[in-house]
């Protein structure tokens, strides 16, 4: 019954449509089959499949190399090691290329051996000094000796302090 009701409800759907003016809004020839389309893209019924039973479960059936790997206890292990053998390899190499630490290294030793850039003006020259608060090779010319605590400094980590008789560099630790 709710069938029939609906199947004439349709078709008197259908009727009025059919009745009305061409459709402004897209190409089709008239609002008619605009609507009748637009009709069948709402209430039109999907067919049933009829191989729903019968259809086996999807499976992958590829296995990459990788995969076959992972099944393999011999072959893992061969990963696990090389792994290790280039990480204990970087390790060692990271460890003899490192920088020696803070004063363990004689520093005339280090300052003679090849002309440095220095670390304020950046020119190549013979250094003989490093800052001592940041540890740059400074030249003669951007060399500064702090008034309070005399100890040379370059010219990023000290400051110039004007009065009436003079300037004088003090360095950031001593400040004032």
């Amino acid at each position: 019954m709710g069938r029939k009701k609906s199947a004439s409800g349709k078709i008197l759907v259908l009727r009025q449509l059919r009745n009305r003016a061409p459709c402004n809004h897209c190409s089709c020839v008239s609002r008619f089959v605009c609507a009748f389309s637009s009709y069948f893209r709402a209430f039109a019924m999907k067919r049933a499949n009829p191989f729903a039973d019968d259809v086996p479960i999807q499976s992958k059936i590829f296995a990459s190399e990788r995969e076959v790997e992972k099944n393999c206890e011999k072959r893992m292990s061969a990963v696990y090691s090389r792994t290790l053998r280039m990480l204990y390899s970087a390790s060692h190499q990271r460890h003899e290329n490192a920088k020696p630490e803070r004063g363990q290294a004689n520093e005339a030793a280090t300052m003679d051996t090849q002309p440095q850039q220095c670390g304020a003006c950046h020119r190549n020259c013979t250094t003989k000094t490093s800052c001592t608060f940041c540890d740059r090779p400074s030249c003669d010319s951007c060399t500064r000796m702090c008034a309070s605590c005399e100890k040379p400094y370059c010219t990023l980590c000290s400051v110039l302090r004007y009065t009436q008789q003079g300037e004088y560099a003090t360095c950031l630790s001593c400040g004032n």
